[in-house]
């Protein structure tokens, strides 16, 4: 799990393992500050982008600061627990404006005018507000999350695997190319 002190090998091995079909990560991570750890070469999260496994995140807790990042980058799915799920940028209001891609990560995801709000305001929002705005994909009670979060994964990995990771890549390695560049290239090199 992002966050802990696992050696990068293992990280390496749930890339590469044919037998690993999803990954999961859960809010509020254990052993983090602002929930994920930065590592000692200050970069976050640098393995998920490329892993090309569906990732669900499960958000538990608070996705702030550093755990907004991650969940920002790392997820493919996110489902939020309707009790206790918050969400803030967490940047602004501590006087510093960030020197990753964080603004540009939440402004592709979301609408605009949204993701202003919460870059300007810098105030915390909960799981029904990050669903109205698309920035969470399902709102579930507490005791459900757990289970959804296993449900989508277990759908995911009944599906032919060779596809769902094509389909995961493709999606992201030309999601700002146009219609006509990504039908020019139908296949993944």
């Amino acid at each position: 799990m992002p966050g802990t002190t696992l050696p990068p090998q293992w990280h390496n091995r749930r890339r590469e393992s044919e037998r690993i079909r999803t990954e999961s990560i859960f809010w509020p991570l254990s052993g983090t500050v602002n929930g994920a750890k930065i590592g000692a070469d200050g970069r976050l999260g640098d393995h998920y982008p490329q892993i090309w496994k569906p990732v669900i995140g499960a958000i538990n807790g608070w996705a702030a600061g550093a755990g907004f990042y991650l969940m920002l980058t790392s997820t493919d799915i996110r489902i939020a627990c309707d009790e206790h799920a918050q969400f803030k940028f967490a940047l602004l209001s501590q006087g510093w404006v960030g020197g990753g891609p964080g603004a540009t990560f939440l402004t592709r995801q979301i609408a605009h005018a949204d993701a202003m709000k919460i870059l300007l305001t810098d105030e915390p929002f909960d799981a029904k507000e990050a669903l109205r705005i698309n920035l969470i994909n399902e709102v579930v009670p507490h005791n459900e999350l757990m289970s959804r979060a296993e449900s989508i994964a277990e759908h995911i990995s009944s599906l032919p695997p060779l596809a769902v990771r094509m389909m995961k890549e493709f999606s992201i390695r030309f999601r700002r190319h146009t219609c006509y560049r990504s039908l020019a290239r139908p296949n993944i090199d």
